[in-house]
């Protein structure tokens, strides 16, 4: 194979100094013999090029692996995942994940609440008597006694006295939100 790649070499810088040297090829015989032998030698050489890519392994071309972003988790989706899994219906599974779900927002509202400086007696009492935040539905889900919704808005206190009271889901996400919002995090 490089032998033909040699002689074609050879022939295309001979056939270029011609072009632009006419006077080195006014010696040579220019026969129709001549061009035919040319045109054979290109018609093999050409020939080779394909027979040499035609017996490689490779039927197309390998392309690099697209490398993809990783997936990391977002603050929050293991909350918002365990909170959707609570069905309305009492019973212990429900009950076991709605007090571990109560557990969580508790330590996190008085670790917030730690870090501005109240004792955890004054914190407990805070979040006992609603006092801790302004939203009344975030104040419900801690207190032990009913908290003043006077300030909730028209379409929260129909909502209550329909269904009685607050879905523990709706008063946990409020919760949440109003602990993130005191702690200074997110824009929710």
């Amino acid at each position: 194979m490089s032998r033909v790649l040699v002689v074609g070499a050879v022939a295309a810088l001979g056939g270029l100094v011609v072009v632009f040297v006419p006077t080195l090829g006014v010696g040579l015989p220019l026969s129709y013999g001549a061009i035919l032998a040319v045109g054979g030698l290109a018609l093999l050489v050409g020939l080779a090029l394909v027979r040499s890519r035609l017996d490689t392994d490779r039927d197309t071309a390998t392309l690099p692996a697209v490398e993809s972003p990783p997936d990391h988790p977002v603050p929050g989706d293991e909350f918002d995942t365990a909170l959707a899994a609570i069905a309305p219906r009492r019973d212990r599974a429900n009950d076991a994940a709605r007090a571990e779900i109560r557990e969580r927002l508790e330590a996190a509202a008085l670790a917030t609440l730690a870090r501005e400086g109240h004792p955890r007696e004054v914190a407990l009492d805070m979040l006992d008597s609603g006092e801790w935040t302004d939203d009344p539905v975030a104040a419900a889900f801690f207190a032990t006694e009913p908290v003043d919704s006077t300030e909730a808005s028209f379409g929260e206190r129909l909502r209550s006295s329909v269904s009685g009271s607050y879905s523990f889901t709706v008063q946990a996400k409020h919760a949440a939100h109003a602990i993130a919002r005191r702690a200074g995090v997110g824009d929710e």
